[in-house]
């Protein structure tokens, strides 16, 4: 990533990996819109019996075409959401957060009083996220 660039005085970027203000002002209220328009459309494919691979394609699907007609450039919208999610992970990378959530993972694993089937889920989450976060570039 162009760190130099990631804030640039102007509205345009730099270099395809580079950010300007307006960019990270525009994510920050168009992705609760996309991620909203995501999610009703996961309810529908949900109430048909959808399956989990196929919710990952609905939901990308969904928020590509709702990034394009908020005027985002093809998949401009999504790499920079992606880049921020990394961004949040080398941040959490090595916190008390991170410690914590791995704890909280040992332990509810552990859980006897919640049956496998309904842990399995969530786990499968943490561990996804955790993974994210070990695999985050370190901070300097």
């Amino acid at each position: 990533m162009d760190w130099d660039g990631l804030f640039a005085d102007n509205d345009t970027p730099q270099t395809p990996s580079s950010f300007s203000t307006a960019e990270v002002e525009k994510i920050i209220n168009d992705s609760p819109i996309a991620l909203a328009d995501a999610e009703e459309a996961l309810e529908e494919y949900r109430a048909i019996g959808g399956n989990r691979n196929g919710e990952a394609a609905v939901s990308r699907g969904v928020q590509a075409n709702m990034f394009s007609r908020l005027g985002w450039e093809h998949g401009r919208a999504d790499f920079l959401i992606r880049y921020l999610f990394m961004l949040r992970n080398s941040i959490l990378k090595y916190s008390d957060q991170h410690r914590t959530l791995g704890y909280f993972m040992e332990h509810y694993q552990q859980n006897s009083a919640v049956s496998v089937e309904l842990k399995s889920w969530p786990i499968d989450q943490i561990d996804q996220l955790l993974k994210q976060i070990n695999k985050s570039p370190d901070l300097e």
